[in-house]
């Protein structure tokens, strides 16, 4: 079973997050130049409208990916507490019967 480092992968996939953000723009930007659009060959508008979806759908992916690592780091540490919270009791219990 892999091991997830939780803070590292959340930091990794928040840049990535700021660089798809900065591409998506880029590209909106272009797209909604009228002189871009009117002057480039319509490859080059094409391609960079296929960009833009797959960076689209490149930050949907990285967003859900946040959402689950962001879920489970916390559903984690309220484990972590719970179990922390046990373990006393247990100890507690036993000295006291003892």
């Amino acid at each position: 079973e892999e091991l997830i480092d939780f803070e590292q992968e959340i930091e990794r996939l928040t840049k990535e997050e700021e660089k798809l953000t900065k591409e998506i723009n880029r590209a909106k930007g272009m797209l909604s130049n009228e002189k871009f659009v009117s002057k480039a060959p319509q490859a080059k508008v094409d391609e960079e409208k296929a960009k833009l979806e797959k960076y689209t759908q490149m930050m949907e992916q990285v967003k859900e990916r946040l959402e689950a690592l962001k879920a489970g780091r916390k559903s984690l540490q309220e484990s972590t507490k719970a179990y922390s919270f046990l373990a006393g009791y247990t100890v507690r219990r036993s000295i006291n019967c003892a």
